[in-house]
């Protein structure tokens, strides 16, 4: 370190820093990435359905759809990612345009200090909405592919996470897929 004084004349110092047993890498939280498979609870209609326009009721207890605590055991199972056309990396067939899914999928985190950083990855046609833990993190009402969105650090939390995903497709393309990846220590 070289520092100059008010008067001109420099000033050597030395600092020296330890640093022992860290590693610094990115890791993936949920899902493995990009085209990486997942199964997530699902519910999934057309623009005529009262679905569509509603959304999921809440359960018998009141709570939301998007809340960490709803009960989804009445929703279906789906392997995702699901998209337009079957083998080009997606595990299900995207039925129809002008449709809806509504995505929960519960993932356990057994030390959330250690994950700084978190970013949602996600690609979807056309718009999107995500929350995590009944959190709105994201939205986009455009199709977009592959990209990755900040979330709030006190967003995941320590044991049980949810993502829940609504995801609306008018005509053309359809698919949706997601992850969670993070800086750990």
């Amino acid at each position: 370190i070289t520092a100059t004084s008010v008067d001109g004349t420099n000033i050597v110092a030395s600092c020296e820093v330890t640093v022992t047993n860290m590693m610094i890498t990115e890791a993936w939280v949920k899902n493995n990435g990009q085209n990486s498979p997942w199964t997530a609870k699902y519910q999934y209609c057309r623009t005529s359905d009262e679905l569509y326009k509603n959304g999921p009721a809440n359960d018998g207890s009141g709570r939301a759809w998007t809340a960490k605590d709803y009960d989804d055991s009445a929703w279906g199972t789906v392997k995702g990612p699901i998209g337009h056309e079957v083998g080009n990396h997606y595990e299900t067939l995207w039925p129809d345009n002008d449709s809806r899914y509504y995505l929960r999928e519960t993932f356990k985190i057994s030390d959330v200090a250690s994950y700084l950083k978190p970013k949602l990855f996600i690609a979807h046609d056309d718009a999107v909405t995500v929350w995590i833990n009944g959190t709105k993190v994201h939205e986009n009402e455009n199709w977009r592919l592959d990209y990755y969105v900040d979330i709030p650090e006190d967003a995941l939390v320590e044991g049980d996470n949810v993502i829940c995903i609504q995801v609306s497709e008018g005509v053309g393309g359809a698919y949706i897929d997601y992850g969670i990846s993070a800086t750990t220590i």
